[in-house]
């Protein structure tokens, strides 16, 4: 039997079969990277609107404000006037008016989709961890397992064994 797992809705784009060596199933994907590398100063700056907003009110506070919605176009908005009258900067923050723009439209846009039940798919060409058993610290010492690996959450310290998909199959 064979284990090779298929995926027939992704492809690489020079046509190599998914088990050929070079082989990338990117074909038609999202291209992140040419957002970030082509927009990184634009980026920053709408970065630095984050940092300064989560200073001033508190870190992701902004999507939990009430009808947050509407209020971020309005914010927008006034932002579109400021730099219409020929001010490049906000007088308040020192921040571009046009990251304060692009900010608000994000925080609208995200709100938007959020409320839509929107689910941005994240593909994973590699398949998934599966826990398969867990270890408490007298399982591993009995068995011979010597590394303390210390637990985020406390005690009872557990070690997750994992196997691919797979392996489990």
């Amino acid at each position: 039997m064979d284990t090779k797992h298929t995926n027939s809705t992704e492809a690489d784009p020079h046509g190599l079969d998914q088990h050929a060596p070079g082989a990338k199933l990117d074909a038609g994907k999202v291209r992140p990277w040419l957002m970030i590398a082509g927009f990184s100063r634009a980026l920053q700056a709408v970065a630095e609107v984050t940092t300064k907003g989560a200073a001033k009110y508190t870190p992701d506070g902004w999507a939990k404000v009430e009808d947050g919605e509407a209020r971020y176009m309005e914010a927008h908005g006034r932002h579109m006037l400021s730099l219409g009258t020929g001010e490049k900067f906000d007088p308040d923050t020192g921040a571009r008016h046009k990251a304060q723009m692009i900010w608000n439209l994000l925080a609208s846009l995200e709100l938007e989709l959020r409320e839509d039940g929107a689910v941005v798919p994240v593909p994973s060409p590699v398949p998934s961890p599966v826990p398969v058993k867990e270890v408490t610290r007298e399982d591993a010492a009995a068995n011979g397992i010597n590394r303390e690996y210390p637990s985020m959450w406390g005690e009872p310290w557990t070690q997750q064994i994992y196997a691919t998909r797979k392996d489990v199959v």
